[in-house]
């Protein structure tokens, strides 16, 4: 469960991560409770040779259709970047620790960033 802000609105998002495909990739889900009618699907995966490994994720959500983001992960980030079309959004997620993550949006195509999304989720215990 995340809390924060998305557009200065005050949202609350569910987000679930899930192996699939002998833990090939790692299927993420993610939609808004309350603030928002977001809905996003996607899969993440790394490339490239041990040492240089490349992040990359794939989007489909209610947003932009189809969106590809590339990156790098390192100690207690992930930070993927998008650059198409005239825009240039960075996704960063910050591990806090085992239960806690930030996650922040930003444009970069303008000539200061803006942070539009803004949340920090909490893991919450199986049901």
């Amino acid at each position: 469960m995340g809390e924060g802000t998305s557009f200065a609105t005050s949202v609350r998002d569910v987000a679930t991560f899930e192996w699939t495909l002998g833990r090939r990739f790692l299927r993420v889900t993610y939609h808004a409770e309350l603030g928002d009618s977001f809905a996003a699907e996607g899969y993440l995966w790394a490339t490239g040779p041990e040492g240089r490994r490349e992040v990359r994720f794939q989007e489909f959500s209610t947003a932009t259709p189809v969106r590809l983001l590339s990156g790098t992960c390192g100690g207690d980030n992930l930070v993927l970047e998008e650059s198409a079309e005239g825009k240039h959004i960075r996704l960063a997620f910050r591990f806090i620790d085992a239960t806690t993550m930030e996650m922040t949006e930003t444009d970069l195509a303008g000539t200061r960033p803006f942070v539009f999304v803004n949340l920090r989720f909490r893991k919450q215990p199986a049901s």
